[in-house]
């Protein structure tokens, strides 16, 4: 059977909060030895976005260093 951890926080237009709380959570679920985290799909930044120019500003690179750093901290 597997242990998942179910992340889930309020975000706002702060991202470098949004990844001190999310790493904070990371944290706090990783005592209970979860075999997945699960997090919230917009953990970087608020739920909707002003114009396109908005979400692609917010956006994140897969491979780029904040979820390189997500990863690493999992």
């Amino acid at each position: 059977m597997a242990r998942v951890a179910a992340l889930q926080f309020a975000t706002g237009t702060d991202v470098d909060s949004n990844l001190a709380t999310c790493l904070r959570m990371i944290d706090e679920a990783r005592h209970f030895e979860p075999d997945l985290m699960v997090l919230p799909e917009f953990r970087n930044d608020i739920s909707w976005y002003d114009e396109a120019e908005h979400a692609w500003r917010v956006s994140l690179e897969r491979e780029g260093p904040l979820m390189g750093l997500i990863g690493q901290w999992a």
